[in-house]
């Protein structure tokens, strides 16, 4: 399933949830969800180094780091399920997402930069 969403013309966020792959984990051990995605500028663009915070939406939830490649994508390992903000972070411009599920399968993050901060 993939589905794009759009909010005040700074996030795209594609998800896609993978069903009956061969990698599954054995019955009795839960998966956990594998999570990419890439950061764009306002052209549609890749953007290199920007730093990615995954932060969980209860206490219970750690929160997540990463950069990205030389492709702007990245890759974030050990994220258990719950309910995540996904951050994109680099100097003076900054994008984010809603709150989005995160459970097994796989999730991937299309976030855009803006000129505009995070506003926490």
């Amino acid at each position: 399933m993939r589905t794009s969403l759009v909010g005040a013309g700074t996030v795209v966020i594609a998800l896609a949830i993978a069903a009956g792959r061969a990698d599954a984990a054995p019955v009795g051990h839960p998966k956990l969800p594998q999570i990419t995605g890439e950061v764009l500028d306002r052209e549609g663009g890749a953007c290199v180094g920007v730093t990615i915070i995954a932060r969980g939406s209860s206490r219970a939830l750690a929160t997540f780091e990463t950069t990205t490649d030389a492709s702007g994508r990245f890759r974030l390992d050990g994220v258990p399920a719950g309910t995540y903000w996904f951050i994109a972070l680099d100097a003076g411009r900054s994008g984010s997402s809603p709150a989005l599920p995160v459970s097994t399968g796989h999730l991937d993050v299309v976030l855009r930069l803006d000129d505009e901060p995070v506003r926490a």
